[in-house]
């Protein structure tokens, strides 16, 4: 199994958007799961349109969590379709617990390539990630802005000292009148025509195909 960290070193660059659209790029080549580690942000399940809750199956005397589908090779695993519309009060060692258990209790069989939407920053939750997970990739997402590029230089340096490659997003998107992402044929409505952004960030799934 591949695996893909994504991450941002501030909130509200596009890093969730950029997650479903690697999610749906790599569904097309195999079984694929997009585990959304945004704890206090859980935004993939609003954008892929998903309402229904997590199931939880026992296997060998042990409970797994089911991912939800959202197209036969592709199943998503979020905090928000297990308490869906509750609200929680997380502490930091409740994110990092939530993270661990959403990568140990979930349901893995015959998955190709696993996703992960990271917290924006360079929290604890990141270090858990980072430190407790072999990644065969880590994502940056960020903004042509002089803000976006500084913060996301300390989330690289942090990458960094752990050794694992490092691929650099400029992610610059709108959707024209829509909220949710339903399916890749979308892609070229998320970025405004004519930008070099578009280009680089076909250029980036073109090179993370490669790397595989």
């Amino acid at each position: 199994m591949k695996k893909i960290l994504v991450c941002s070193g501030k909130g509200g660059v596009g890093k969730s958007t950029i997650s479903v659209l690697l999610s749906l790029f790599y569904a097309s080549q195999g079984k694929t799961i997009l585990l959304d580690c945004d704890i206090t942000g859980a935004s993939i399940p609003h954008y892929l349109g998903l309402n229904e809750r997590m199931k939880v199956e026992n296997l060998d005397s042990r409970n797994y969590l089911i991912p939800v589908s959202v197209n036969p090779n592709l199943g998503v695993v979020s905090i928000d379709l297990i308490q869906h519309d509750s609200t929680v009060a997380w502490r930091g060692p409740m994110i990092t617990s939530a993270i661990r258990q959403l990568f140990g209790n979930t349901l893995m069989e015959d998955i190709k390539f696993l996703i992960a939407d990271a917290p924006p920053g360079t929290s604890d939750a990141v270090i858990t990630l980072l430190e407790e997970t072999q990644w065969d990739l880590v994502v940056i997402v960020k903004q042509d802005t002089l803000i976006s590029e500084k913060i996301a230089g300390e989330t690289k340096s942090l990458i960094q000292k752990h050794g694992f490659p490092i691929l650099e997003v400029i992610n610059n998107s709108k959707v024209e009148g829509s909220n949710r992402i339903m399916n890749d044929d979308n892609m070229s409505k998320l970025f405004d025509s004519g930008r070099a952004i578009e280009v680089d960030f076909k250029k980036a799934l073109l090179n993370i195909s490669f790397l595989f």
